[in-house]
């Protein structure tokens, strides 16, 4: 005997569950005494729509993966913070020749001091279609392109440090993939800003330590988006500070997805960034696999 599923009842504001809700706003608003100018602030601005949206988004998540979760061990290394973002844009310009960097100067000067939730600062990061411009211009598909720019970064990685890649002539648009929800995300920040580079509201690992990468993929919701290699390795070069010892949490790339050939389940890990043997080290991982000592990247769009 089968079970139907159960129909699923949607609330509005009318339902009870809505009214409550709407209580307590109502409540919320008069205790707060507002002006009309200031209650039409409220009205006019992203950040309220944006925060409903995120609080929406997070009572939909679901336990998926709950029990891939382990305390982390380890933080953030002595000496790291995050730079400023023209500092950041400096470093880039110096690795990246080429690039335009105008808009993302003036961005700068106005971006605003509070920061999405769970976020540490702002992060610049190159466009995929700016540094295809640059340094591969044949190159019109833009999976390949990604791939090329993700081989790149390593290799000025490999340059600034000691380096070691163990996949090394296996990042191909074959194997490696940009997840199409962070993708999306991703792209709808870089149409809304102009130029080469692109400044977003980020953290590096902290806020999921310890949660495997698939667990952090059903945690991640909203306007958030899980970065990739390409992204991440940027980060590395502009944040030389963030791996630089054993005892430390280290990167997964959220964002990606790697295809093992040798595995029935395709697609099933995701790129990592670690520092072991004096060494920062490129590779991939399991994403059903939590660890102590890994922690997934991403970011925000600047409110």
């Amino acid at each position: 005997m089968t079970t139907s599923p159960k129909a699923v009842t949607f609330v509005t504001a009318d339902h009870d569950k809505g009214q409550h809700a709407v209580g307590i706003f109502r409540a919320r608003l008069n205790d707060a005494k507002l002006s009309e100018e200031e209650m039409q602030r409220v009205n006019d601005s992203s950040v309220f729509a944006a925060g409903l949206d995120e609080l929406f988004a997070k009572a939909r998540v679901l336990n998926d993966f709950a029990g891939e979760e382990v305390k982390p061990a380890y933080g953030y290394p002595n000496g790291y913070a995050i730079r400023t973002v023209p500092q950041q844009i400096a470093t880039l310009l110096e690795i990246f020749p080429g690039l335009d960097a105008t808009q993302a100067l003036e961005l700068a000067k106005r971006l605003p001091k509070k920061l999405p939730y769970g976020t540490e600062g702002y992060f610049a990061l190159p466009k995929v279609s700016a540094i295809a411009r640059i340094f591969f211009a044949d190159v019109e598909d833009e999976a390949e392109q990604y791939v090329r720019a993700v081989n790149l970064i390593l290799d000025k990685i490999a340059e600034q440090r000691s380096f070691h890649n163990y996949r090394s002539g296996q990042i191909t648009k074959e194997r490696l993939r940009q997840r199409v929800k962070d993708r999306e995300k991703l792209l709808a920040v870089e149409a809304s800003q102009p130029g080469d580079i692109i400044v977003i509201a980020g953290q590096f690992g902290q806020k999921y330590g310890g949660k495997s990468v698939r667990r952090v993929r059903v945690l991640i919701t909203g306007t958030e988006f899980g970065l990739g290699a390409f992204h991440v390795g940027c980060m590395v070069l502009t944040h030389p500070k963030r791996l630089q010892k054993r005892e430390e949490l280290d990167l997964d790339c959220p964002g990606d997805e790697f295809d093992e050939s040798d595995s029935d389940d395709r697609f099933a890990r995701a790129p990592v960034f670690r520092y072991l043997d004096d060494k920062v080290k490129f590779g991939t991982i399991v994403v059903s696999r939590a660890r102590d000592y890994y922690g997934s990247v991403s970011g925000f769009p600047p409110q």
